[in-house]
């Protein structure tokens, strides 16, 4: 998602930039994201085929979201580590 809150990106590029994914991987997260109603797909009617990936408004919320919980935990690693989350 993170890959997409820059803009709309073909499966190549997102691909390229999320390191050590397998397409199936890949293939299988994307179509998770859409039927959450978190992305948009859109297939180019051309040979090869163009599919381009773009966050929904949702999708765009949610990316925020999660963005500003990341944020936190990185700037909070001290209280995260004496943190046990097994309880």
């Amino acid at each position: 998602m993170f890959c997409l809150k820059r803009g709309t990106r073909r499966f190549n590029e997102l691909q390229r930039s999320i390191p050590d994914i397998s397409r199936k991987m890949l293939t299988q997260t994307l179509r998770k994201l859409e039927r959450r109603g978190l992305l948009d797909r859109l297939v180019h009617p051309v040979v090869p085929p163009h599919v381009d990936y773009t966050l929904t408004p949702v999708g765009t919320k949610f990316a925020e979201a999660v963005a500003l919980v990341c944020e936190w935990a990185q700037k909070n690693k001290g209280i995260l580590k004496r943190v046990n989350f097994n309880d």
